[in-house]
């Protein structure tokens, strides 16, 4: 059936509409993709039967209740002929648009998400939907892009803001790779009850090799319709998360995690799964346990850095264990969450655990190592569990240490370590036997928030030996000649704009349109739009750095200026020394006093530092101060600097 007198009004609707804006209402800004709604136009192929789910992101002008039904969405079944078909039993009907949905309205949110379903008509194979300001005085915007999907069964989408799509559990599946070394799975699916209290099944599936099958443990029960299923208790009505213990069988490489409808208990899920994977056995922590002598020293270091072995992500705590394992030392490494896809045994010397093996290890270690040839490390981790170890392991005769590498607090002000309470951090720095900070400002701060006169050391950060050495053509007399016609700056590291300071980095680059930027790391914010003499790089491991930075003139740390960067002693001027780099900062650590670096307090003097360095290369005299410099903080003299103190010989 047709409808062609509704196709002409709503183009007159819409032609009328985009002349009754009126006053402009002014938004608050937001850093995603919006337009005005009658500007809204989608269309998408379709199959007759498909069950087509829309999801679209809104904010009105006013948040009052007369702002609902301020905007809707028109819905035009399209058949193969071009006409316009009726959606049967559709309950939104108007004469002058047909078919339409309201878009729903934000209320004390900032943004508002109306969700709906098609099911596509007989004959039909597109769907055109048209936005349309239906109240004159409420402006509305789209905001992000429509998302739509036909007959999806997958893993929770994300609009353009990152805000979830929950799904009815039989509309949901998700496929997760199985690390090597993983036995067990760890299982969590946030989820909303239906209309009854019920065990709710979900099933697992495993598959190996080129995707074939693979047989589950037989510790699951089997469905003779879904195949493997644990059960799940889910509440009427109410948000809560399934969790789920699931035995990974020998050869698996993928677990898919598939939702179930069961009855009027079948439940909402609201987003992915989030999982952990456990080794396969324990029996390497056992050996590694076993073999320890008692004259062997040990560390455990518990910290908030990622497990020691990634390519692009390696931070103090990773980097001195690796040289304390050098050493000869034993360490026990304590990553933030879990190893994830790193061995438990990265090197001689080192066990990393996951947090929930700890308890039985602590255990072990609390029954059979005693004195201070043993060493607890809270390594900018001071939590309620640090607590706790340190009463622990102090009344073992352990040295206990808390190594502050960062201020805590400030990176909790800016939305990180949300863990993070003072008095946990204050408690633990009282009842330490030793406290190292990684600049003097941080020290200056410990000294501040106790109550007690407690001495702290200052151990600077420091660069690897390895890249020391790969760098060493880096810093020859060759390559600063060449690069003395160089116009090229680089910035290695993070990129957040809690501390990235993008606004100067681009406005410079604006203001130097003859200068070049190349920019490496995690972290690069969606909304950032870089002018053409700027380069974004992504994210690059220390053997592919070497080519880039070779062109480099100096490197950079634009960070903005607040009492979380000056505290940082920042782990990339040693890396930009290392590549025979010069350095311009921000004021940070003790920045000012390492030779070849300059430090800005303003836009100005950024630029003036940026035309400095072009108008006077380094010379060999500089190349020297920094090759003596790199002598001195190399990761392994900061491990035998560190030993001196954890060990009680300072």
């Amino acid at each position: 059936m047709t409808d062609r007198p509704l196709i002409k009004v709503s183009r007159t609707l819409r032609k009328a509409t985009r002349h009754q804006t009126g006053r402009n209402h002014k938004f608050p800004p937001i850093e995603h993709p919006r337009q005005e709604i009658s500007k809204l136009a989608v269309t998408f192929e379709v199959e007759p039967g498909d069950l087509v789910s829309i999801a679209v992101e809104s904010r009105c002008s006013s948040t009052s209740p007369e702002a609902d039904g301020a905007g809707l969405l028109e819905i035009r079944a399209i058949d193969r002929n071009g006409l316009r078909t009726n959606i049967p039993g559709w309950a939104y009907m108007s004469s002058r648009v047909g078919e339409y949905h309201y878009l729903n309205t934000q209320g004390d949110d900032e943004l508002a998400l109306t969700q709906f379903k098609i099911r596509v008509p007989d004959q039909v194979n597109r769907i055109e939907l048209y936005g349309h300001r239906w109240k004159r005085n409420i402006d509305t915007e789209i905001i992000g892009t429509v998302l739509v999907s036909r007959n999806h069964t997958g893993p929770i989408l994300h609009t353009s803001t990152g805000k979830p799509l929950p799904v009815s559990a039989e509309y949901y599946r998700e496929e997760l790779e199985v690390p090597s070394h993983a036995g067990t799975a760890s299982i969590r699916v946030p989820v909303r009850g239906g209309e009854k209290a019920s065990n709710v099944p979900f099933s697992f599936e495993f598959s190996g090799e080129e995707g074939r099958p693979t047989l589950p443990q037989t510790q699951l029960p089997q469905h003779k319709e879904y195949g493997p299923i644990s059960m799940a208790n889910i509440q009427p009505r109410q948000e809560g998360v399934a969790e789920f213990r699931i035995p990974i069988p020998e050869g698996a490489k993928t677990i898919a995690v598939q939702g179930i409808a069961w009855f009027n208990s079948t439940p909402t899920i609201m987003e992915n799964a989030s999982i952990d994977f456990l080794p396969r056995d324990t029996e390497y922590i056992r050996r590694f346990l076993a073999d320890l002598k008692p004259t062997d020293q040990l560390i455990l270091i518990d910290t908030t850095a990622p497990p020691v072995g990634h390519d692009t992500l390696s931070l103090r705590p990773n980097n001195l264990a690796l040289a304390w394992a050098e050493s000869g030392i034993k360490v026990i490494f304590l990553p933030f969450s879990t190893i994830q896809d790193e061995s438990p045994l990265p090197v001689g010397g080192i066990l990393q655990l996951d947090r929930k093996q700890l308890p039985a290890v602590k255990h072990w270690l609390l029954e059979n190592r005693h004195g201070p040839n043993n060493v607890y490390v809270c390594s900018s981790f001071p939590d309620h569990s640090a607590v706790t170890l340190v009463d622990m392991f102090n009344a073992n005769g352990w040295n206990t240490v808390y190594e502050c590498r960062d201020d805590m607090e400030e990176f909790n002000r800016v939305g990180y370590s949300k863990w993070y309470n003072p008095q946990f951090e204050r408690r633990v720095l009282e009842s330490v036997k030793y406290v190292t900070a990684v600049s003097v400002f941080l020290a200056a701060k410990l000294q501040s928030i106790s109550t007690k006169d407690i001495p702290v050391t200052v151990t600077p950060n420091g660069v690897n030996r390895e890249l020391i050495e790969l760098s060493t053509h880096l810093r020859s007399d060759e390559v600063l000649y060449r690069r003395k016609d160089s116009k090229i700056f680089g910035y290695v590291g993070h990129l957040t704009d809690a501390w990235f300071d993008w606004d100067l980095l681009i406005r410079s680059a604006t203001a130097r349109p003859n200068y070049f930027f190349e920019i490496v790391g995690h972290g690069k914010p969606d909304y950032v739009t870089l002018p053409s003499n700027v380069k974004y790089l992504g994210p690059k491991p220390h053997s592919e750095l070497i080519d880039i930075v070779s062109n480099w003139r100096a490197g950079l740390i634009p960070f903005v200026d607040s009492a979380l960067t000056r505290s940082v002693d920042p782990n990339k001027i040693y890396e930009y020394y290392a590549w025979g780099l010069p350095c311009i900062s921000a004021p940070m650590g003790s920045v000012d006093s390492y030779p070849c670096a300059t430090v800005y307090n303003n836009q100005d003097e950024f630029i003036a530092a940026l035309d400095e360095i072009i108008s006077h290369s380094m010379l060999s005299n500089d190349l020297e101060l920094i090759e003596v410099f790199l002598e001195e903080c190399s990761w392994a003299a900061r491990a035998r600097q560190t030993t001196n103190i954890l060990f009680g010989e300072a």
